[in-house]
């Protein structure tokens, strides 16, 4: 029996409506078309993705010869997770882990902040009491025997460490929270700063407002260097100076956050940036230097 000429058009219809319905890239069912080519949703704002973007920078990793197909089409063959490669191994992850956390857990800013909240919970006539400052600057000291470097040392090298470069390191983070709080860009602050100490010591305090803008990994790396420094300055006191019995230990311990900080810098930044954040940090210890200076020279 002949199958009626009406339904043959509406199957004839139908196949062609089937045949324009599949995406031409992956094979899936497709509603648009863009560009002139019938695609699905997934394919479609892929490509609309990158042809908009224009990512001449991007290679595909297959030569431009891939397959995408429905199986693949979701993943991209572009790796771009190489720019965030770095040269760092597992142990120097680790300690930057460690050395971020006991900072965070153990500095000065993290036991301000929670001395500020418990003295704010108690009674007015209770508060900033001797017994609790005392308690702080304790607990505040303790903080690098927290540092397994710190730790191998011996006792009368921890002793010189401490003594010789506790001014540049209180200088440093102090400034470094001023930085954070806010109170660097106030006015008020460096008026304040020259009542209380002398007007000549302003030009070395803007400097480091200028240069301490850091990364905060960077200013912990920053601190970790300059405790396990030799990083002093000459000033003519009646105190006997006291050296160091194994300066070679310590030239590795301060080699060791060095190589940290630069990689660190070159996983986060491009070579160029890396060099100028360098100079900045030079640059901040010259001005920190510099103040401490005309601060002893009152």
């Amino acid at each position: 029996m002949e199958e009626p000429s009406s339904n043959k058009f509406i199957s004839k219809k139908q196949q062609s409506t089937t045949a324009s319905c599949v995406c031409q890239i992956c094979g899936h069912s497709a509603i648009y078309s863009f560009y002139g080519v019938k695609s699905c949703n997934p394919c479609r704002m892929f490509f609309k993705r990158n042809a908009q973007l224009g990512q001449d920078a991007f290679k595909c990793d297959s030569d431009d010869d891939c397959e995408i197909n429905i199986n693949n089409r979701h993943f991209s063959s572009l790796n771009l997770l190489r720019s965030d490669q770095s040269t760092l191994t597992v142990d120097q992850w680790n300690l930057l882990s460690n050395l971020s956390h006991c900072y965070d857990e153990h500095s000065e800013l993290s036991l301000g902040l929670c001395l500020m909240n418990e003295q704010n919970n108690l009674p007015l006539k209770s508060r900033f009491k001797n017994e609790a400052l005392i308690k702080y600057f304790q607990v505040a000291m303790k903080g690098d025997k927290n540092n397994q470097d710190f730790l191998s040392l011996s006792i009368d090298n921890r002793s010189t460490l401490l003594i010789s470069t506790m001014k540049h390191t209180a200088d440093i983070s102090t400034n470094f929270m001023y930085y954070m709080t806010g109170l660097l860009k106030t006015p008020t602050f460096y008026d304040t700063i020259a009542l209380i100490s002398d007007p000549t010591v302003m030009p070395s305090v803007r400097r480091i407002t200028e240069t301490i803008q850091f990364d905060i990994v960077v200013m912990k790396l920053l601190l970790a260097i300059v405790y396990s420094s030799t990083i002093n300055f000459t000033i003519y006191s009646n105190i006997f100076p006291m050296n160091l019995s194994n300066i070679k230990q310590i030239l590795n311990i301060q080699d060791k956050y060095i190589d940290l900080l630069w990689r660190y810098l070159l996983y986060k930044y491009n070579y160029a940036q890396a060099i100028m954040y360098c100079s900045d940090l030079i640059r901040c210890l010259f001005a920190v230097t510099e103040s401490l200076y005309k601060t002893y020279s009152l």
